[in-house]
């Protein structure tokens, strides 16, 4: 778990390996925040020592959030620390190539919903970035 000074924010990065949610984490960790980064593979821990040498204390997690049991994982991981989150930048997912405005239907992109699961204390900050992600779900 995270060995940090309560005095430094705490940032939880979803797909933090690789893309946006690497220099996003990369953000935060140069701007003074503890990190929780997580990704589907073990390259997730590369990235981690990558945020360390920035100065922030890492903590990773290996999970596959498109399952229930990933999220859980991730859960527990955030609250094991007793640590208030003080940023979340849930970022897992893929890219899908191509040329966006000519083979996407916009009808169906929303913004993701707030995940199910709360965190029951946040820091001073309460920033959370959602990036947009298509939900083929929802028509409008």
């Amino acid at each position: 778990m995270i060995n940090s000074s309560l005095t430094r924010p705490l940032a939880v990065v979803t797909g933090a390996s690789n893309g946006m949610g690497y220099e996003l984490a990369k953000q935060f960790a140069q701007n003074g925040f503890d990190l929780l980064v997580t990704a589907t593979g073990a390259s997730i821990d590369e990235a981690a020592q990558a945020f360390n040498q920035l100065g922030a204390n890492v903590d990773t997690v290996q999970a596959d959030l498109t399952t229930y049991e990933g999220v859980e994982t991730l859960y527990s991981n955030i609250q094991a620390p007793g640590r208030p989150v003080d940023a979340i930048a849930i970022n897992a997912g893929i890219g899908v190539g191509g040329e966006f405005a000519h083979e996407t239907d916009l009808q169906i992109l929303t913004f993701s919903t707030v995940p199910k699961w709360t965190i029951p204390e946040q820091g001073q900050g309460k920033k959370m970035i959602q990036p947009m992600s298509p939900n083929r779900d929802l028509k409008h």
